[in-house]
């Protein structure tokens, strides 16, 4: 044998990674969208129907397979929930005042 030594040669195992969770960015995404529509006073409205589709694919990325990262579906979630306090923040003090009479 040419060149062949006593060594052994160590393989090590590929690590096993949760694949891509598209459905989980795009929640993150539109979760975003939501809340910063839901501080900017004009379109708060807007913010309001937003906020909750992040919501609904938040959900629906969480409980995706296994083989799933479920990192952006959490941070969707997450999001989302400050976006809410955000919305009854603003509709407090920017709808509420002017609703008066």
């Amino acid at each position: 044998m040419i060149g062949v030594a006593n060594e052994t040669v160590t393989v090590t195992p590929p690590v096993n990674r949760p694949g891509r969770n598209p459905l989980g960015e795009a929640a993150f995404a539109v979760a975003l969208l939501g809340f910063a529509l839901n501080i900017w006073a004009g379109l708060l409205l807007l913010g309001w129907l937003v906020a909750p589709i992040g919501a609904i694919l938040g959900i629906q990325a969480s409980v995706r397979p296994r083989n799933c990262s479920r990192v952006f579906a959490v941070g969707a979630l997450i999001v989302t929930v400050a976006s809410i306090f955000a919305e009854i923040a603003m509709y407090r003090d920017v709808v509420a005042p002017y609703m008066s009479t």
